[in-house]
């Protein structure tokens, strides 16, 4: 553990990036509403709508106050078992419509967006909790935590993860040749931070810009 602590310091220097890989313990409560009218067996028009409100963290910090625990000053958080826990709040939500053409074409629309908020004891969203772009099932253009976060182009020495999100898709299915099908696609979105970021300029989710890094 020490070992890998001396290598993220030498090797990735963003607090931020760094914070989020470290050790962290998370227990969660997780909220799920789904909806869809899609009809099986049909082919139909249907859309499906999905969000999730995940919470982490409260019950561990309420522990915390009750028992007294110290605070950790190495980095100015308590512990739980010697490890950190983290608490956040994150919010996602998915909405896709599919219009049937007809039996050889549809066409798929899709919009997805996320906010992912840490505090008290986490300065940081962890890791796997944070929310990326790219990928195949996502910004098809970008490898998977390749893109972003905002207009931040510097070298990526490390996955780029954020905590605002959004993104779009729209697509034409259709049919070529008996089971061959194919499809023509315009994806669209990206992924920021909701503070500065002095080692990633241009992160930061701005309402006046954000529309010109998408």
């Amino acid at each position: 553990l020490d070992n890998r602590s001396r290598i993220l310091d030498s090797v990735i220097t963003n607090a931020f990036i760094r914070n989020s890989f470290t050790n962290h313990f998370t227990t969660a409560t997780k909220y799920s509403f789904i909806y869809s009218n899609q009809e099986l067996h049909k082919k139909v028009s249907f859309s499906y709508f999905r969000t999730n409100i995940e919470i982490a963290g409260n019950l561990l910090r309420a522990t915390s106050k009750i028992f007294n625990s110290p605070l950790d000053t190495t980095n100015n958080s308590y512990l739980i078992f010697g490890i950190k826990y983290a608490q956040y709040i994150r919010i996602d939500m998915d909405w896709r419509r599919y219009i049937y053409l007809n039996r050889h074409s549809t066409l798929a629309m899709r919009f997805l967006s996320g906010l992912g908020l840490p505090y008290e004891n986490s300065s940081a969203m962890p890791f796997e909790r944070s929310f990326f772009s790219g990928g195949a099932n996502d910004m098809r253009a970008w490898q998977a935590r390749n893109l972003g976060a905002g207009s931040f182009q510097g070298p990526a020495k490390f996955d780029q993860i954020g905590d605002i999100k959004l993104g779009a898709n729209l697509e034409s299915r259709f049919e070529f040749i008996s089971v061959f099908e194919g499809a023509a696609f315009i994806d669209a979105g990206n992924i920021w931070l909701t503070h500065e970021d002095p080692a990633r300029p241009g992160a930061k989710f701005e309402l006046d810009k954000f529309y010109n890094e998408i």
